[in-house]
């Protein structure tokens, strides 16, 4: 399971927030799923946080055209997720 980077919120009706680390570009959607998309470059990763849309743009430039994986996102016993038991 890929570690999270330093995720940072952006205003998006469909996007909850954005990091990058490396090579890789983590999306968190507002419907509760990480996505990693691998090969994006630095200079991508700042296209796509000064869009004007954000939610446009990702699903424009990034999904389909970088590979990507669903993160893993660590459960508590009961299976809840864990950011979720966090915010109450």
């Amino acid at each position: 399971m890929a570690t999270l980077p330093e995720m940072a919120p952006v205003k998006s009706s469909n996007v909850e927030a954005i990091g990058h680390a490396g090579d890789e570009l983590f999306v968190r959607f507002k419907s509760g799923g990480t996505y990693i998309y691998s090969g994006v470059s630095a200079a991508m990763h700042k296209l796509v946080m000064e869009a004007d849309s954000i939610g446009k743009f990702v699903a424009s430039e990034i999904r389909g055209k970088y590979e990507s994986r669903k993160h893993d996102e660590p459960t508590d016993d009961a299976g809840r997720d864990l950011k979720e038991r966090a915010d109450g």
